[in-house]
């Protein structure tokens, strides 16, 4: 399973957490849900201004920490969290989303 934890204060991103992976993958097949998540994820980190951002990369796992706040930044954050949350209303089985506000 795909556990994204996203960490904001009312107006805010801090920080998003994606580890894991689908495995929604039968017979061998294609993983829809990992490919989907790691394009939306990649697209992201393509478009981030990543002298405000800490990123880091591994396999099965993404680390997005802000270090300081810019507006285009946070709109982008926001359109990663709405596309994982469209991916888990289809796909609830495989990925799980949890956010804190602090």
């Amino acid at each position: 399973m795909i556990k994204v934890i996203i960490k904001r204060n009312a107006k805010e991103f801090s920080e998003i957490t994606i580890k894991g992976h689908a495995n929604s993958n039968i017979n061998n097949e294609f993983d829809l849900v990992c490919s989907g998540v790691s394009a939306v994820v990649y697209g992201v980190l393509n478009s981030l201004d990543d002298n405000l951002v800490d990123i880091k990369v591994k396999d099965g796992f993404v680390s997005i920490i802000v270090k300081k706040f810019s507006k285009d930044n946070n709109i982008i954050l926001k359109v990663l969290k709405t596309s994982l949350e469209t991916i888990a209303q289809e796909y609830k089985k495989y990925i799980s989303i949890k956010e804190e506000v602090i």
